[in-house]
């Protein structure tokens, strides 16, 4: 059973996808924009299974809206889980 970082995650996920998809009219506009490539997006709207914060914020960009957005209703009690599950799935973070 999933966890409820888990089942955040895939809502934030889910956010991003649909409003890529609303802005963006394929995975592959969506790619250019966000500066990754076509698969990493598929992957990623399939299997809903985190991100790396670098690729959050690039959608973020790409979509035009600031980062806490996608975490409302979320964020306020799970911030601090959200971020801490982020920074483990994803060895590569580097901040500096």
């Amino acid at each position: 059973m999933p966890t409820k970082i888990e089942k955040d995650i895939k809502e934030i996920i889910s956010r991003l996808e649909t409003l890529s998809k609303e802005k963006y009219s394929s995975n592959v506009q969506i790619a250019k924009a966000v500066k990754c490539t076509e698969g990493a997006v598929r992957y990623l709207f399939r299997h809903k299974k985190g991100m790396t914060m670098d690729l959050y914020l690039k959608f973020c960009s790409a979509l035009g809206i600031e980062p806490d957005e996608l975490l409302k209703n979320l964020w306020k009690s799970n911030f601090r889980r959200i971020i801490y599950s982020i920074l483990r799935d994803n060895s590569d973070f580097f901040l500096g």
